[in-house]
C-alpha cells in the first residue's frame, strides 16, 4: 500500500499496476507507514453484523454458499441425547432463515459448494447434490470423509478431506458424479477450498499428528485437477480461505497467541498476520479489496474486516457463541453462520463499504474515512453556519482508500458527505463537537 499526504490530507492509495499510477508530484511528498500509524487512530469497521437469527432444529451451522444475489444456503448439523444426529440445510433469502431441511442419511454436513444458480452439493455424510435448495440423496463414500468442497466450473466440483489412513484426499465430481481418490501425502485433513479461476484452487488445511506434537497449518494448490505439495505455514492450523482476484487469496486460522490472516500469492502464502485473542474460521470476500473473516472468542462470536489483506479489530457479535462459515451474495451483502445458546444461527452482515471515525485533540478533531471500495470525493460542511469547510475531489485512478483530514474545534456539528469509486456510492455522516460519528445515509 502507498501512503502519501498533501495539504494536511493523508491518503492511503490501493496498490495499482504501473501504468495506473499517476506522479508523486500531484499527490505530494511521501511518508511513511509507521508515521501514519502513530498519528492516526484506526477506524471502526465497515462490515455491519444484524441480529443473530437462531434456527430451530439445528445445533451448529457451518458453511454458505449463496448460488443467487438474494439466496445463500447453510449447512450443518442437529444433534441431542435423544435423538440422531443428522446433517441439516437452512435456506437464507434476503438476510432471512428459513425452516431446516433435515437431510436424511447424513449425520452432519461440513461444507457446501454452488457450481450454477439452482445446482449446490454440500458434502459430511457423503456427497449431497442439492437442486433448487431441495436436497437429494446423499451418496455414501465409505474410504473418506469429505470436509471441504467448491466448484471452478459448472461441471466440475472439486471435494477433499481424509481418507481411513488420516492422509489427506481429494476427490473430483464432474456432473454430479464422484471419481477416484487422490491422496495427498503430508495432509492431516482439509478444511477449505477455494478457486480464483476455472484452472487453479487453492486448499488449506492441516499437517502433523495433534496426539503426537504441535500441528500446523498448511497450503495446496490444484492445477487442473491435480493437487500439489503441501507448503507449510507458522500457524497451528488453517481453517478457511477466500479469492478475490485470480492471484490473490486470504487463507484465516489460528494458534497461539490467537487468530491470523495469511495472504496467498499466486500460490505461496506469506506472513500471518495476527489478530490477539481470537480463533478465525472462516473467510469470504465481497470485493477485490474488502473481505470478512469470522471466528469466535471468550466474548462469542467475532467478525473481523480486512482490507487489502490487513485485518482490522474483531467485532464480537453478541447473541452468539461462534461463528464458523461466511459468504457474500453481493458487494454490499454477506451471511455468516455458526452456533448461539439456542442452536445453529444465521447473521446477516451489511457492507458499508465505508467508515468515518474522529478523535478530540485540543484544537481540532482529527478524523479518518476507510473506503474499501475507494474515496472518490469527500466534502466537509459545517451544519452551523452552512460554510463547506472541505471539498476535496481524489478520483479513482488509482484509489484511495484511506484519507485522513481534521475538522477545526469551533463547538458546530459537522456534516462530512463520502462519495466513493463504487456504482452509487455515496454515504453521509454527521460528526459532533466531542468527535462522536452517526451515519445517516
Amino acid at each position: 500500500m502507498i501512503s502519501r499526504v498533501s495539504g494536511g490530507i493523508g491518503l492511503h492509495l490501493k496498490p495499482a499496476r504501473a501504468w495506473r499510477r499517476r506522479s508523486a508530484n500531484l499527490i505530494g511528498a511521501v511518508v511513511t507507514m509507521s508515521l501514519l500509524s502513530a498519528t492516526w487512530a484506526a477506524p471502526a469497521s465497515a462490515s455491519v453484523p444484524g441480529s443473530p437469527q437462531t434456527v430451530p432444529g439445528t445445533t451448529l451451522l457451518r458453511s454458505v454458499a449463496c448460488p443467487t444475489a438474494d439466496t445463500c444456503l447453510v449447512v450443518g448439523h442437529e444433534s441431542s441425547p435423544s435423538i440422531p444426529a443428522k446433517g441439516v440445510l437452512v435456506p437464507v433469502v434476503n438476510g432471512i432463515a428459513g425452516a431446516a431441511q433435515p437431510v436424511a442419511g447424513t449425520p452432519f454436513l461440513f461444507d457446501i459448494a454452488c457450481s450454477t444458480a439452482t445446482t449446490c452439493f454440500a458434502v459430511g455424510g457423503g456427497l449431497v447434490p442439492i437442486t433448487n435448495g431441495i436436497a437429494g440423496q446423499p451418496q455414501k463414500l465409505p474410504t473418506v470423509e469429505l470436509t471441504t468442497i467448491a466448484c471452478p466450473t459448472r461441471t466440475v466440483c472439486f471435494a477433499l478431506g481424509s481418507d481411513e489412513t488420516a492422509t489427506g484426499a481429494m476427490m473430483t465430481i464432474v456432473d454430479g458424479v464422484p471419481g477416484s481418490l487422490q491422496r495427498v501425502p503430508g495432509v492431516l485433513r482439509f478444511d477449505d477450498i477455494a478457486c480464483p479461476t476455472t484452472s487453479t484452487c487453492v486448499a488449506v488445511g492441516v499437517a502433523g499428528d495433534p496426539e503426537d506434537g504441535p500441528t500446523t497449518g498448511i497450503v495446496v494448490v490444484i492445477s487442473d485437477g491435480i493437487p500439489g505439495s503441501p507448503t507449510a505455514v507458522p500457524v497451528s492450523e488453517l481453517n478457511g480461505v477466500a479469492c478475490p482476484t485470480s492471484t490473490t487469496c486470504y487463507a484465516v486460522g489460528a494458534g497461539a497467541p490467537g487468530g491470523f490472516v495469511v495472504p496467498i500469492v499466486n500460490g505461496i502464502p506469506g506472513p500471518p498476520q495476527l489478530v490477539p485473542d481470537v480463533s478465525l474460521r472462516g473467510i469470504a470476500c465481497f470485493t477485490k479489496v474488502g473481505c470478512d473473516a469470522v471466528g469466535g472468542s471468550s466474548g462469542g462470536g467475532v467478525l473481523v474486516p480486512v482490507t487489502n489483506g490487513t485485518p482490522g479489530a474483531a467485532v464480537t457479535v453478541g447473541g452468539t457463541g461462534s461463528l464458523w462459515g461466511i459468504a457474500c451474495s453481493t458487494s454490499t451483502s454477506c451471511v455468516a453462520a455458526g452456533e448461539g445458546g439456542d442452536g445453529g444461527v444465521v447473521v446477516s452482515i451489511v457492507e458499508t463499504g465505508v467508515t468515518l471515525s474522529c478523535t478530540r485533540e485540543s484544537t481540532y478533531l482529527r478524523c479518518s474515512i476507510v473506503d474499501r471500495n475507494g474515496v472518490r470525493r469527500f466534502v466537509v460542511v459545517d451544519r452551523t453556519t452552512g460554510v463547506r469547510e472541505q471539498d476535496t475531489a481524489l478520483g479513482c485512478n488509482p484509489e484511495v482508500t484511506r484519507v485522513r483530514f481534521r475538522i477545526p474545534d469551533d463547538g458546530h456539528s459537522h456534516r462530512v458527505a463520502v462519495t466513493d469509486c463504487s456504482p452509487a456510492g455515496r454515504h453521509v455522516f454527521i460528526v459532533t463537537p466531542e468527535g462522536s460519528v452517526t451515519p445517516v445515509s
